[in-house]
């Protein structure tokens, strides 16, 4: 039975993958039967002479997320340096065609475990000191620190190992003051998708 909820995911997964040795950008791997053919009969239109832009379709669940449309994600693609500034006019169809397709998937099939929202307001919650302490080292250590998904989740493993709290409870603690909810996308690539000052302010006043 085909799972069009979370196997989705996997599936377009598989399908960027077969797509890149299609085009010779990786090594093909073991089970990957006729693969020229079976690409080729995949594409409901033409077949792409070169291999389109690719963004890992799970990072577009979080972005259709942040962002209301195509323009909104595309903002945040170029500021922090996802797609170049002169992106191919058939790559930019293609991602916005992408982002289309996983706004459709969010609203008719993905679990609600991958839904989120951010909040523009502090979300009315209690945090612990532990928490509080957390957050304080967090505002002192990423007003310096390069904004981007690595590091920052570095910095956060860093901070909980130092201050001796559960990295979970770290997580829980910024999907709670910036969703609202105890759960969310990947700490670190779904920060790095904010800007820099929204996260810092929020941070802040979380402290207070």
């Amino acid at each position: 039975v085909f799972d069009s909820g979370l196997g989705l995911l996997s599936l377009v997964d598989e399908y960027d993958k077969e797509e890149r040795v299609y085009f010779g950008k990786q090594e093909e791997t073991k089970g990957m039967k006729d693969l020229k053919k079976t690409y080729e009969l995949s594409q409901p239109y033409n077949i792409p002479k070169t291999l389109p832009y690719q963004l890992p379709y799970r990072h577009l669940v979080t972005l259709i997320q942040i962002g209301k449309n195509w323009d909104d994600v595309k903002k945040i693609l170029l500021r922090t340096r996802q797609i170049p500034k002169d992106l191919k006019k058939e790559d930019e169809k293609h991602l916005k065609q992408r982002t289309e397709h996983v706004r459709y998937w969010l609203d008719n099939f993905a679990p609600d475990m991958m839904k989120f929202e951010v909040q523009k307001k502090m979300p009315k919650i209690i945090l612990s000191k532990e928490q509080k302490e957390f957050l304080l080292s967090m505002q002192k250590e990423i007003t310096t620190i390069t904004w981007e998904p690595e590091e920052i989740h570095n910095t956060i493993y860093e901070i909980s190992k130092e201050k001796d709290i559960q990295i979970k409870t770290a997580f829980k603690t910024l999907y709670q003051i910036t969703l609202g909810q105890e759960k969310g996308p990947r700490a670190g690539y779904f920060l790095s998708t904010l800007d820099k000052k929204f996260v810092v302010e929020r941070i802040t006043e979380a402290i207070k």
